[in-house]
């Protein structure tokens, strides 16, 4: 029997770990969570990006996008 292993995305990460999922800088991840299209938490001087929050502005940006291409 083979036994697969996946391994779940963590909902929480860095803004280094949000550059590696979507390629964007840091800081344009930084203005979109100033701009409140993301969620990020800060806990004394470090911040998590909600990667969650990322992939659906993501998923909107590209459905809009689409929209305005037909």
């Amino acid at each position: 029997m083979v036994e697969v292993q996946t391994t779940e995305r963590p909902r929480w990460g860095t803004y280094e770990d949000a550059k590696t999922v979507c390629g964007l800088s840091r800081w344009t991840l930084w203005r979109l969570a100033k701009k409140g299209h993301i969620r990020v938490a800060r806990i004394g001087r470090s911040a998590r990006v909600d990667l969650d929050s990322l992939a659906a502005f993501l998923e909107k940006r590209a459905d809009d996008y689409a929209r305005t291409r037909v």
